[in-house]
This record gives structure tokens, sequence and C-alpha cells, in this order.
């Protein structure tokens, strides 16, 4: 059968669709179809069969996202979607869809999506991004970071913006701290840990009322992003994924692809120029502040645990999310 966590569709520049997958027993044949919607696949027009485990497709980006289903020879299958969306003014930009639950179910495809800033969305962009059936976008950014960087959002489009600025206690006093310059390259980690234990510690309201917007959003999908979209954004992901019963490791690794996506260089010349710091310096020292290290979100659930046991303890007697309220959304998110 084909191993459902070595799935992977990448949208390339030059528009081809490479698709790489394992199956169990090497050599398995593996049939790949298509279609606009995960509830809308073509299985009378099967794209390839092949061995290969890993094919690049032509022919099939119109500017609308595509869904793919692919059955192994044995009748095994999996749907399987975009990880990362193929924006150009936001690199960051990602489908939570896939990911296994303990009980055996997947996160349903197009439904979570996280994400950095959207002031860059180009009208491509806006037109990709209304057809994403997001009716909720919640914001982490604080009312400055908004003024100074306003969405783009479509307008062709109905969507409920939640303002939940997040930046409080050791936030503001590391943005304290770059505009004085009083920083150096020693103690950067040290202060992006206390902005992951004020996540945990101080900042129950944002990311309860993430989760009461997340129930409400019966038919449509919902966003959830900052500037960056890896700490504050990366911290409420890692709570959505627990609440629906992820394991740890994957939520990590959902954490940590940032690495991958987030064009760091892009955001500390941006950065180094709305704080008036020379650039070297900037690169030099600021470098952990825009990478996400495993150690960050550790700290953050290592309070959690500290303070209530357990995340499930947390996300009730902090966030208010009840094991009812997270059988509700696991039975709206999840398949089998």
């Amino acid at each position: 059968m084909v191993e459902p966590k070595k799935i992977q569709v990448e949208l390339q520049d030059d528009g081809e669709y490479a698709i790489e997958w394992r199956t169990t027993k090497p050599g398995t044949p593996v049939t790949v179809y298509s279609g606009p919607s995960a509830a809308d696949i073509d299985f009378n027009a099967p794209l390839v069969t092949t061995t290969a485990e890993k094919i690049a497709i032509k022919g099939l980006n119109n500017g609308l996202r595509r869904y793919f289903y692919l059955r192994a020879e044995n009748g095994e299958g999996r749907l399987v979607g975009e990880r990362r969306l193929p924006f150009v003014g936001t690199k960051n930009f990602r489908d939570l869809g896939g990911y296994k639950t303990s009980d055996g179910r997947r996160i349903k495809w197009g439904l979570l999506y996280r994400s950095g800033r959207l002031d860059e969305l180009t009208e491509n962009d806006q037109e990709y991004f209304s057809k994403l059936n997001i009716g909720v976008v919640c914001d982490f950014r604080r009312e400055d970071e908004q003024v100074r960087c306003p969405s783009r959002l479509p307008k062709n489009k109905s969507i409920d913006v939640v303002d939940l600025p997040i930046g409080a206690g050791s936030t503001k006093r590391f943005l304290d701290q770059i505009e004085s310059r009083q920083v150096s390259d020693d103690n950067m980690m040290g202060i992006m840990e206390e902005i992951y234990l004020d996540f945990a510690r101080n900042q129950a309201e944002p990311y309860g009322e993430m989760f009461r917007r997340l129930l409400e959003a019966e038919n449509e999908g919902m966003l959830i992003h900052c500037t960056a979209g890896k700490d504050r954004t990366g911290f409420g992901t890692a709570l959505i994924l627990a609440a629906l019963g992820v394991a740890p490791e994957t939520i990590m690794a959902d954490y940590l692809l940032t690495t991958r996506y987030f064009p760091i260089d892009h955001e500390m010349r941006i950065m180094a120029e709305r704080y008036e710091i020379p650039l070297d310096y900037y690169m030099k020292i600021m470098r952990p502040v825009f990478e996400v290290h495993p150690r960050y979100l550790q700290v953050a659930f290592g309070e959690i645990e500290a303070r209530f046991r357990t995340v499930g303890n947390y996300l009730e007697e902090a966030l208010g999310v009840t094991p009812e309220v997270r059988e509700e959304l696991r039975s709206r998110l999840l398949e089998e």
C-alpha cells in the first residue's frame, strides 16, 4: 500500500506538479487521479499508473487548486493535496490536511490553513485565495503590525476577519530591545524561549477565541496567521493539531516545515529597514529570531505540562476547549 506519511505534492515554479510517495512493497504499481476538489476526484480519467514513486505532471495548473488520489494495486489509496500553496505574495501558506490522528483518522484537506502576513498578495493571489473556501481569518498581529501592513484579501468574497492580537509580555520587551539594540547573538534563543513561555502562560484569551471561531466555521475553512506565520501561528497550529489528536512528533514536523518555506533573508531585510538597524548587524545577531527550533515549541509545551499536567487539561481549563468541543471539532474536521 502507499505509505501515508511519505506522500508529498508540490507545485513547481514551472507549473509542474511534483508528486512523491513510498509503498510498503517497492515496485507496487500506483495509479494517480486528480480533481478540482477533495470531493471531486475524476476516477474515470487516471493520469498515470507507475511504479516509479516519483512523477512530474504537466498541464494541470490553471490557477485553481488541484487534489490527487493515489491508489495502489491492492486498492489501498490516499487523498493528498499541496502542503504549501503557491502564493507569490506570501511564501509560508500551508494546508494542515492529511495529518494522521491517534485514532487512525486524518485531517480533511482544504479546511485548516496557516500563513504569514497577507499584505503583499498579488491580484492572482487574491483570485486564488477566493476559491479556497476560507470564511474565517484569525489575525494574531498587533494593531501596529496590521496598520503598517494591512492584509490584501479578496474583495469579491465575504470573509470574517478576527483580530486576536498577541504581543504582550516578553514579545513587547523583545521589540523594545530590538529598537534600542540591547541584544546580542548569545541571548537571542533565550529571548525566543521567553516569548513561547508567554504564549503558554498569558495568551489563553486569543487562543481560546481561535478555537471558538473554529467551532463556528461549520461549512468553511479557517486561516490563522501572524507576520511570519511561524511563532504565534506556529503555537496556535500546534494547539489545534493537539486538540484533534495529532501525535507530538507530527506536530513538531509541521512546525519545522517553516524552515523549508519561510524566506528568512527576505524577512530580515524588511525588519532591518523597518527598525532602521544596519543589515549586517541584523543578519549576524537576529537569525535565531527568524528561525524555528524544536526547543521553542518544547519550552511552551513543557510549561503547559508543568502547570496543567496534560495538554488536554490546558485546552479545557485555560482555553475552554472541553472534551465535548474537541469531539465536535474532530467529527467535523477529520475523515476516516
